[in-house]
């Protein structure tokens, strides 16, 4: 499910979530390695999902949902960015697969 980080440019059509108070962890100032992608999801998934997901391994500080412009449906893929780089590896290796 999870693979390792890849671009940030994602096309209009995705929804952006700021998580929390992202003060002073502007995911523009954090390390790309801390974002992980997450594919083949169910078109069903929504943020509220990924987070409760995702977030028993370290601080979400942004979660961008891949979505289809003119439906708003998932297109089953999303970014989840994280306050660490550890805490987005223990992501990806807690949830590889799944």
């Amino acid at each position: 499910m999870a693979t390792s980080s890849v671009s940030s440019n994602l096309l209009p059509s995705s929804s952006s979530r700021p998580i929390g108070s992202a003060s002073q962890d502007s995911p523009c100032r954090l390390p790309l390695a801390s974002r992980i992608f997450v594919r083949n999801l169910p078109y069903s998934t929504g943020e509220a999902t990924l987070i409760k997901l995702f977030s028993k391994f370290g601080q979400i500080v942004e979660i961008k949902l891949a979505r289809e412009e003119e439906t708003w449906r998932s297109k089953g893929y999303a970014f989840i960015q994280y306050s660490s780089q550890e805490q987005a590896v223990l992501a990806l290796e807690e949830m590889d697969r799944k």
